[in-house]
């Protein structure tokens, strides 16, 4: 646990200066192959402790990117970031609805390692397809 936030911390400032320098599209591109494929191949560390602790910072560090996205601030007016950080919590717990009520029950029939490898899947392609909806914001030299 203390290896996760010992890498969550300067991570999460690599990843904000991440969006602005390579951008939001390809940063967040980049955490959702680390979310993933971190999930996909996940039972496979056992029984090694040093190949979990390794998968969970490759998977901490997919998360901490998302947590570090500016997206809320380049597409919500400043009179109502309080209205969006509630959308962005609500999407976060409709997402955890998801997995509870969906994916369990789709996967609750598969060994353990293809049940991992429809989660990461599901990452992935979500993650490919709400790319598409992200734009660089137009940065300007005032």
């Amino acid at each position: 646990m203390m290896c996760n936030i010992a890498l969550a911390v300067p991570f999460s400032v690599l990843a904000g200066y991440s969006f602005d320098l390579i951008g939001r599209r390809k940063t967040l591109a980049l955490a959702t192959v680390l979310l993933g494929v971190g999930i996909a191949i996940l039972p496979t560390a056992s029984p090694s402790i040093t190949v979990l602790v390794v998968l969970m910072q490759i998977f901490q560090m997919g998360g901490v990117t998302y947590l570090a996205s500016p997206l809320l601030a380049d597409y919500v007016d400043n009179s109502t970031l309080g209205s969006g950080s509630s959308l962005r919590a609500y999407g976060f717990v409709l997402g955890q609805g998801f997995t509870f009520l969906v994916m369990i029950q789709i996967t609750k029939a598969m060994n353990l390692q293809a049940s991992f490898i429809v989660g990461g899947a599901t990452v992935l392609i979500l993650g490919i397809v709400d790319n598409f909806f992200i734009s660089e914001p137009v940065i300007s030299n005032e």
